[in-house]
């Protein structure tokens, strides 16, 4: 035990030091006005955990955002775990290179695409509880921004839509998919 001697009437106790992971067990005693020490209570215990980690919401899983140009922005959510501070990280795929590490205080972000750049990209998220202790990594979704040369359109009156006039690859596509 680390004994903490507490004056006054206490409601609340306060740490100096953040507790890291793990169980606690405590008891109390008091001093009356005249110096003499009580008996201590009984022991009880609180247990403090990792937070759970964040379910990855949007964007899914091997997503391809063609309608998008790199003007514009996507937006990142997962669900909410009741934590204080979310830390984002979006990097390329292939190099491995972060290109967003970004702390927030709510679950969803837009992030520019002009920031990202065209290609695969993996993005995970992490949270931190009031007690400031992290979750561990949510899995690492990917999704996909084409290359897109231009963002016109061609209409298609007989099928009643638009089209992009560079769509992506049929092997883009299937890879995709697969």
């Amino acid at each position: 035990f680390k004994p903490y001697t507490i004056k006054g009437d206490i409601h609340n106790l306060e740490f100096e030091n953040d507790l890291s992971v793990g169980e606690y067990y405590w008891k109390v005693r008091a001093k009356s006005e005249i110096g003499i020490w009580g008996d201590y209570s009984d022991y009880s215990s609180f247990l403090i955990g990792v937070p759970d980690v964040s379910v990855l919401l949007y964007p899914l899983s091997e997503s391809f955002h063609y309608d998008l140009s790199l003007s514009d922005s996507l937006i990142f959510s997962w669900d909410n775990n009741n934590l204080s501070e979310y830390q984002l990280q979006i990097k390329h795929n292939n190099s491995n290179e972060i290109l967003i590490d970004s702390f927030v205080n709510s679950t969803n972000t837009w992030i520019s695409l002009e920031t990202l750049g065209y290609g695969t990209h993996v993005w995970k998220v992490r949270g931190k509880n009031n007690m400031g202790i992290w979750s561990d990594w949510s899995e690492e979704l990917s999704f996909w921004v084409p290359y897109i040369l231009d963002n016109e359109y061609v209409d298609i009156p007989s099928q009643n839509f638009q089209m992009s006039k560079y769509p992506i690859s049929t092997e883009q596509y299937i890879n995709f998919l697969n």
